[in-house]
């Protein structure tokens, strides 16, 4: 399971959550909950390649870990990876 923290521009960050679907979670439900935790916008969005991801906007890629070890606990310690990605200008 996949933890990405995305800088948007200088000061915006989102925080991309893949992977928890192989552990029998619902993405929608999850991703509400995300919203009401840390009080910002949550969405499940298709990947490129196939699949699907939590985006939750903010930078809440460390509290979103205690989260999934605290709260959904059929996710095994150490199954978590944070990745640190940075757009690079002019993509897009």
């Amino acid at each position: 399971m996949i933890i990405k923290r995305i800088e948007r521009n200088k000061r915006k960050h989102v925080t991309a959550v893949q992977g928890l679907e192989n552990f029998g979670y619902d993405l929608k439900k999850v991703a509400k909950d995300f919203g009401k935790k840390f009080a910002s916008g949550s969405s499940v969005t298709k990947v490129p390649g196939g699949g699907e991801e939590i985006t939750i906007q903010g930078d809440v890629a460390f509290d979103v870990e205690e989260y999934i070890e605290g709260v959904l606990q059929q996710v095994p310690e150490g199954q978590i990876e944070i990745i640190e990605d940075k757009k690079k200008k002019g993509s897009g």
